[in-house]
């Protein structure tokens, strides 16, 4: 690996800031920036980092969700207690671990103890009544991830306290920017940091796709991957030959696909939970989740013996770590990371939003030879489903622009609210919704239903990018009570609107888009509202109008699938971005870490609403369907054992 670029200053050069962790201020202190280039570079800092710790010392981390923070935790802890397999569980359902050291090792004696905490899952300061920090501080090693969940009443020693910020928000894919730092009295860390960069060497960046023909850029020529460095199992030299899972439970259909390098989908399986929430109006999490635990394994099976092929013919195995429903994502993660562990497969953490937007890019070798060729980056991405609703910049794998989100309901959420109020019982109830629209008349009630955001007397809102549909869902409720109109001419009407909004937004979104980057040459439209037809139509005109060409998946890959996963899996591989299990089979539920509330990226300047993963304005607590009881749960997992799973 070649030396990075350190940039040695008295504030910190991070680059893109976080909308929930500011990168730290250095003023008057210490602190140098490094590109971590893959999972290996983030071991080797830690081991660096570990190497020169003893007793009384803090290290602070700080950064998004999936930045890296339990990575560098672990591998340090592994370095200090030299053991390289020792199991290093996330601290965020326990709060905190201590390792007792065994040997002397370094500045640390036997007997040396070092904490390991985060803070993450508890109210702000609720922390400083659960764990002695004074003695922590003063006698041992502290190790603490979400240092600003602590709270007032417990602040590190800035004479002993080390940053470690990880920036960039989202799946980044083509390296993380981390700058370390210290304060001024910190004397032994200013000390530490002034001899940087000591034995560790770090890769440069890798580089992006600009530059790239669009053969390559569609994936048909890739690049070599990465052996598997010192610390990751490495990939089989043959390409041709790569077959990778991905595993699919966010919500509540369990998926798992078998999909090859040039897009073969070898071998699929999904197991939908329709029947078991249809009565409650919604999914129903717990019920979920016992649903993905009793299909997961059955349908990881039936995907592998479709495919014709054993879990040990696998090159790796992607999984979906979020957005989406914590207890159902879980199920998910648990499988994948027992099957890494088992059998010393590259495991690939996928973004849900992402994948939904890169199986545009799969190729498909059953089609014509006229088809369309693979978006290229860049490109702007409309993501519309139940849970989402954004418009995006994507500029490569990892780097992605939120230029609109919803301020309240996403447009899939919508649909299946509306089509409740239009007596559909089905979950999702928006395809039927489409199919009654289709007997109606657009225009028959359009004047009495509200146009969204028609009366915001907010200008950044009215000529912005962000989404709103809880005005539209409120007017149609009231359309519906007053009863003047057929079921089909209000369905129809509605979705009119729906879509004039869709379409409204994206092509104020493409604009800004255009601004930033002039090369854009491709509209992504994706997720399950993607499969209704005249949201391809308009959405086909309105790619037409910019110059643009319009890619969507293809229906049945519209909704939550294994192949999506397999895919983003892959092109992650393409870049050597995967890491090794981090335990054994056994003890995957200790480690099983997932991020339900993950964003895709950091959002536009000009954009009114707030970051959150939902790509809302502000998270809010959203109406939920009535908890299960004792009996519907074995209810649940009765319907779940007898499941098709088609």
């Amino acid at each position: 690996m070649t030396e990075p670029v350190v940039n040695q200053s008295g504030s910190s050069t991070g680059s893109v800031t976080s909308p929930e962790v500011n990168p730290p201020n250095c003023e008057g202190g210490k602190s140098i920036s490094l590109t971590l280039t893959d999972e290996d570079d983030t071991i080797r800092l830690g081991q660096q980092i570990a190497s020169v710790l003893r007793p009384g010392l803090t290290v602070l981390l700080k950064g998004n969700l999936g930045a890296g923070k339990t990575c560098l935790a672990r591998a340090l802890l592994r370095h200090v207690m030299q053991k390289e397999t020792l199991e290093v569980p996330s601290p965020s359902y326990l709060i905190s671990f201590t390792y007792v050291v065994e040997d002397d090792n370094g500045l640390l004696t036997k007997g040396s103890k070092v904490h390991h905490l985060d803070p993450y899952r508890l109210a702000s300061g609720k922390v400083a009544a659960l764990f002695d920090f004074d003695t922590a501080f003063k006698e041992d090693v502290t190790i603490i991830e979400w240092p600003e969940r602590l709270g007032s009443n417990v602040i590190p020693p800035s004479d002993s306290s080390l940053t470690v910020y990880f920036s960039g928000v989202g799946p980044q894919a083509v390296g993380r920017h981390v700058t370390l730092s210290c304060s001024d009295d910190a004397h032994y860390w200013s000390a530490v940091l002034k001899e940087w960069p000591p034995k560790l060497r770090l890769g440069k960046p890798r580089e992006s796709t600009d530059g790239l023909d669009q053969e390559e850029k569609a994936g048909n020529t890739i690049e070599d991957p990465k052996s598997g460095g010192q610390f990751l199992p490495p990939l089989p030299s043959d390409k041709s030959k790569w077959l990778v899972l991905g595993i699919e439970s966010s919500c509540d259909d369990t998926a798992a696909a078998v999909v090859d390098i040039n897009g073969n989908i070898k071998g699929e399986a999904i197991a939908s939970q329709a029947e078991i929430h249809s009565q409650y109006g919604g999914v129903v999490p717990k019920l979920a989740q016992e649903a993905h635990a009793s299909a997961i394994e059955k349908t990881v099976k039936l995907a592998l013996s479709r495919a014709d092929i054993d879990f040990k013919d696998l090159t790796a195995v992607g999984v979906t770590v979020g957005p989406g429903l914590a207890l159902c994502l879980q199920v998910g993660v648990k499988s994948a990371i027992e099957l890494t562990a088992k059998y010393d497969l590259p495991l690939v953490r996928t973004h849900h939003m992402e994948s939904h937007m890169l199986v545009t890019r799969k190729p498909d070798p059953s089609a014509p030879t006229a088809a369309l060729p693979a978006p290229e980056f860049p490109f702007v991405t409309l993501l519309v489903s139940g849970g989402h609703n954004m418009a995006v910049l994507t500029r490569g794998l990892g780097d992605h622009v939120i230029l609109g989100s919803t301020l309240d309901d996403s447009v899939g959420e919508c649909f299946d609210k509306v089509a409740r109020l239009l007596d559909i019982n089905d979950v999702p109830g928006g395809p039927v919704l489409e199919k009654m629209a289709n007997d109606g008349n657009p225009r028959a009630c359009l004047r009495e239903l509200a146009k969204p955001l028609a009366k915001t007397r907010d200008p950044e809102l009215k000529n912005g990018c962000d989404f709103s549909f809880a005005g539209l869902k409120t007017s149609m409720r009231q359309l519906i009570e007053g009863g003047k109109y057929s079921k089909a001419d209000m369905a129809a009407t509605f979705q009119k609107r729906a879509v004039d909004h869709l379409v409204e937004r994206a092509g104020r979104a493409i604009d800004w888009a255009l601004d930033i980057e002039t090369d854009i040459k491709d509209l992504v439209v994706a997720g399950g509202v993607a499969a209704n037809k005249t949201v391809r139509s308009r959405m086909q005109e309105l790619a037409k109008e910019k110059g643009l060409v319009l890619h969507c998946p293809p229906t049945r890959l519209c909704t939550d699938n294994g192949t999506m996963v397999a895919w983003n899996a892959i092109e992650h591989l393409k870049k050597g971005l995967y890491e090794r299990a981090p335990c054994s089979a056994e003890s995957a539920d200790k480690f099983v870490e997932v991020r339900p509330r993950w964003p895709l990226g950091p959002r536009d300047a000009r954009c009114k609403g707030r970051d959150n993963a939902e790509g809302g304005r502000k998270a809010r607590k959203r109406p939920q369907p009535e908890a299960p009881s004792d009996e519907d749960i074995r209810e649940a997992k009765r319907v779940a054992a007898e499941v098709r799973i088609s």
